[in-house]
């Protein structure tokens, strides 16, 4: 794992050029030079504004390098809560599958850093709205990361819904991911089963599928488990 500084005009050269992917980091001098310009140079937009940009060619216009430039914009500023609650999770899941598999440590850590907003903002609680759109935006990537067999993506997906959701008790997508949970084996059972033990106060919310044969059994034992914790 790479030794990231501190956010700021910095992280986002760090990552980029420490990617575990090697086809992900900067090919050549130019490009890093390019990655240092547009990380280091002084810019007087917000991030937040040029993710609204981003956010809208990604959903309206189908424009995958959009979606590909917003989630990077997100994984360089992991801190930015309005970056995340108002852009990311706004940002359509299916269309932007290639932007999310084609650099799924990156879509990893958005996932990560993700999670990390639950708490609120600078002890301000998130709206239910907010809340809402997270679970049903890490529920999407969920279930793109099991069809994809994205094994540590689909963890830090599965927990991040399972925190919000725990944190914030948002009933209207809980039929859904338990309709999601009742299709899953294999691998992918077992990833989600591993989550769900890591967050039990979300996945107590599940309870139904602990006497329902259609659901896997580790996926049952887990829930199970966090009935009892």
């Amino acid at each position: 794992m790479p030794l990231l500084p501190p956010p700021g005009p910095w992280y986002g050269v760090v990552r980029q050029a420490t990617q575990l992917d090697p086809a992900q980091r900067p090919q050549n001098i130019d490009a890093f030079l390019a990655l240092v310009e547009r990380e280091t140079g002084f810019q007087d937009e917000l991030p937040v504004i040029r993710a609204a940009r981003l956010l809208q060619d990604a959903n309206e216009r189908g424009d995958t390098g959009a979606a590909a430039q917003l989630l990077t914009l997100a994984a360089d500023q992991p801190d930015s809560y309005e970056l995340y609650l108002d852009a990311v999770t706004k940002l359509n899941v299916p269309g932007a599958e290639t932007a999310l598999l084609a650099n799924p440590q990156q879509a990893t850590a958005v996932l990560h850093a993700l999670i990390g907003h639950a708490v609120g903002y600078r002890g301000d609680w998130a709206t239910f709205e907010e809340a809402d759109r997270a679970v049903w935006w890490l529920l999407g990537a969920a279930r793109l990361a099991a069809q994809e067999h994205q094994w540590p993506m689909l963890d830090a997906a599965v927990q991040g819904m399972c925190d919000w959701d725990g944190r914030w008790d948002r009933w209207d997508p809980r039929n859904t991911i338990r309709d999601c949970l009742r299709t899953l084996s294999g691998h992918a059972a077992a990833t989600v089963a591993s989550a769900l033990r890591a967050q039990p106060h979300g996945g107590r919310h599940y309870h139904e599928l602990i006497d329902d044969r259609r659901a896997d059994t580790a996926i049952r034992s887990a829930i199970h488990a966090a009935q009892r914790t």
